[in-house]
């Protein structure tokens, strides 16, 4: 499992959960069974994006600096 706590790219992700207690884990914005494969565009890098409306989870792109 993957427990992501905040909106945006402002995100603590925890993997796993065995050191969170039942009400850290009710706490988080998202919970993921496993995370999406991520597809980076050559020259960029992907972060975690959770949608601060929808809750959704995405990876947004940058540029590799």
């Amino acid at each position: 499992m993957v427990y992501f706590f905040g909106t945006g790219t402002n995100l603590k992700v925890v993997f796993g959960g065995k050191n969170l207690t039942e009400a850290e884990k009710a706490k988080a914005t998202l919970v993921l069974e496993n995370l999406p494969p991520m597809q980076s565009p050559e020259g960029k890098h992907g972060k975690f994006y959770v949608d601060p409306t929808t809750k959704e989870f995405s990876y947004i792109y940058e540029d590799i600096e």
